[in-house]
């Protein structure tokens, strides 16, 4: 049986843009204009964004199991939505960040799950964030994922769009912004530059020229493994889960310095949590455990793949 799960509401494509003070002044100077600069769509580039459906008044949501069909109550997701990660723009070298994108796209989200025997509404579990401080609206939360019985959709996809406005370009200053961080956690007032959170990582590059030297972290009777390869180097990761939580984690890295320290962060990282959260990690959440490098380096991202790809084949071995 086949289990489709659609939530008709407004999509959201938004993303954080580190900028310089030069751009901010042109973002400010030109509106929506500033979109027109370059490709189209390159906003959607940024290191902290998010695509889904806005959980508002307007969205609603309905399960087809078979040929029944079935309401949905998403507002406990709404209601246990985690915060946007502040570390994840608060770390940031930039002086400001650029939120751009849109949020009025009408259209109808679905995932679709094969090979369901029953409905329960129990056993949906989907992942939904806050950005209302960076959006400065209360109650602003984009349902970004969407679980199934431990299952990622088999086919995910918008239906019935009816077009978007992009917003207004707002720039927000990350210094005003680590000033109050730094006050709500008790701390002076007047601390330096380099003492704010997310500043603590070493500005010193890892060698980037692929070396023999490979890393391995064994995990004895592993249960699941994902390889992810590129840039003259690959990362494999190994997981060994009991239940649905990862008790080791580890695999191998071959290629250059920085590669090798993105499986040792993430194999620490992923130690203990559930195989959804390991899913819905992001290379953001491992930037604050490597150091700071000046060469455009994608290891971390092919740790995060690799990780992924591990998730995916534990579930493939599950349901063999």
């Amino acid at each position: 049986m086949q289990l489709t799960l659609s939530v008709t509401g407004r999509r959201c494509d938004l993303a954080l843009h580190p900028i310089s003070p030069c751009t901010a002044r042109n973002i400010e100077d030109l509106g929506r204009k500033f979109y027109t600069k370059k490709y189209i769509h390159w906003w959607r580039g940024g290191r902290t964004s998010t695509c889904g459906m806005l959980l508002d008044d307007d969205c609603r949501a309905q399960a087809v199991v078979g040929q029944s069909q079935v309401p949905v109550d998403l507002s406990g997701a709404a209601a246990n939505a985690s915060h946007l990660r502040r570390e994840r723009y608060l770390s940031s070298r930039a002086r400001h960040l650029a939120l751009l994108g849109y949020d009025d796209e009408h259209c109808r989200a679905t995932w679709t799950w094969h090979g369901v025997e029953t409905f329960d509404p129990a056993k949906l579990r989907v992942t939904a964030h806050r950005w209302d401080r960076v959006t400065g609206q209360p109650d602003y939360v984009v349902l970004e994922r969407v679980l199934y019985d431990g299952r990622c959709a088999d086919v995910e996809d918008y239906h019935g769009s009816t077009g978007f406005t992009l917003v207004d370009p707002r720039v927000i200053d990350l210094e005003e912004l680590r000033r109050h961080e730094a006050r709500d956690q008790g701390k002076l007032r007047d601390l330096p530059r380099d003492a704010f959170p997310g500043r603590s990582r070493p500005d010193v590059p890892a060698a980037c020229v692929v070396s023999g030297r490979s890393l391995l972290l064994p995990v004895p009777r592993s249960d699941a493994e994902g390889v992810s390869r590129g840039g003259g180097g690959s990362i494999a990761v190994r997981l060994r889960i009991q239940g649905d939580v990862v008790v080791q984690a580890g695999g191998e890295a071959h290629g250059c310095e920085y590669c090798r320290r993105s499986l040792e962060a993430l194999a620490e990282m992923a130690t203990g949590l559930t195989v959804h959260e390991c899913f819905m990690l992001s290379d953001e959440d491992l930037l604050p455990f490597l150091p700071r490098v000046h060469a455009h380096l994608d290891c971390s991202s092919r740790a995060m793949d690799a990780l992924r790809a591990a998730v995916r084949d534990w579930e493939r071995r599950r349901a063999a």
